[in-house]
């Protein structure tokens, strides 16, 4: 539950660490660039919105495995949250593939339900 818990807070006190993955920023707090986007420094990643799924949070693996659960076996972390229905994943991979300006790589992606989801009961 703590590193779930760690996840969640992540996402919950870096919301501009996520490029939004149609170019832009999550959430654009001002346009100082000529009305341009910001540009994402540090980013952990991307969000995107379907609307099969809803919200779903992209991260990269490098930065989730050394800047969101740190202290955690990053592994253990990716079965926590599937065991909560909150990753979603490819087959025998732990992420999925993501592609940006052409480059493909692979993501953890964790449902954007996890920020409803309640440490203390362990649901959502």
């Amino acid at each position: 539950r703590e590193a779930l818990r760690c996840v969640k807070q992540y996402i919950e006190q870096h919301p501009n660490d996520f490029e939004i993955a149609g170019g832009g920023r999550a959430p654009v707090l001002s346009t100082s660039n000529n009305g341009a986007a910001p540009i994402v420094r540090d980013r952990a990643g991307f969000r995107r919105t379907t609307i099969k799924r809803g919200i779903e949070y992209l991260f990269l693996t490098e930065t989730f495995r050394t800047r969101v659960v740190p202290k955690f076996n990053e592994k253990s972390v990716l079965k926590a949250l599937q065991t909560h229905g909150l990753l979603r994943r490819k087959d025998s991979h732990w992420g999925v593939q993501f592609r940006k300006n052409g480059e493909r790589m692979w993501v953890y992606c964790v449902s954007g339900r996890i920020l409803e989801w309640d440490a203390e009961r362990g649901e959502q």
